[in-house]
Formats: C-alpha cells, structure tokens, sequence
C-alpha cells in the first residue's frame, strides 16, 4: 500500500508535468536573456529623419529594431551564447558577484552589465550621474 498524497499513475503524472513547467520556464528565461543582450547591444541612432539601430558588437547600422535583433541573432550567435553561459553562472562561480552575493537574479546581471558599460570597464567612482547630486532634484524658481 502507497502512503504518499498520490498515487503512482498520479505521480508520475505530476513529475511529467513538473519537468514540462521547468522546460518551459528556462525556456522563457533563456528567451529573456536574449532579448536583454540584444537590447544592450543595440543603441537607436538618427540618421536625417529616420530612427535607425547601431549594433554595438560590430558598429553596424540596421533599418529597424527587429533587423537589429535578427542581425544579432545570426551574426553575433557566438557572442550571445557566451554571455548567456556568463549570465547563466550560478554567483559562486563569478565570486560573490558586485552585489555581494546573494540570488542570482537577472536583473542583478543586467545591472552589474550596464554598470560596468556605463563606467567602460574601469572601477572609477564617476559615470552617468549627469551632473547631479544626492536624491534631490532641481528646485523651481520662485517669481517675484
């Protein structure tokens, strides 16, 4: 006699659709995963009138924000399989991580990514600030 909740038919059921629940859902997370590195890789540039693409990888300017994402995908496939393996890492792996450890999130990864391409790649304490300080913002004259 069985004295787990389900039964085995039940079980096994159960199993197969968890393992179904956790193809789908990494699937989804590599699909994210994609669509982040495409969207730091691709900068939006005019040209006269018209909105263009920049690929950051290799400077090429693309008609649209699609063309960008398929010009990435198939040109670039090398370089965006390394970095989804580098995001992939579990945070043991990379040391910590900048954010002192912690989950593994995606948006960490991201974070850490954009931060070190704000500041190039050096350590400095100065980058993207736009020349403000603190929390505050701009104060609105007072009209006399």
């Amino acid at each position: 006699k069985c004295d787990f909740s389900l039964c085995q038919k039940c079980g096994r059921n159960a199993e197969a659709d968890a393992a179904a629940q956790q193809a789908q859902q990494e699937e989804d997370e590599q699909q994210q995963m994609l669509e982040a590195i495409c969207e730091m890789s691709l900068t939006p540039i005019r040209q006269g009138s018209r909105l263009r693409v920049r690929c950051n990888l290799c400077n090429a300017v693309l008609p649209s924000h699609e063309a960008g994402v398929s010009h990435i995908q198939e040109r670039h496939g090398d370089e965006i399989e390394a970095m989804m393996e580098e995001m992939a890492m579990p945070d043991d792996m990379l040391g910590g991580g900048m954010f002192g450890g912690g989950g593994g999130d995606l948006e960490e990864l991201l974070m850490a990514g954009m931060m070190s391409d704000m500041m190039g790649g050096v350590g400095g304490a100065s980058g993207g600030s736009g020349g403000r300080s603190g929390g505050a913002g701009q104060r609105s004259r007072r009209r006399r």
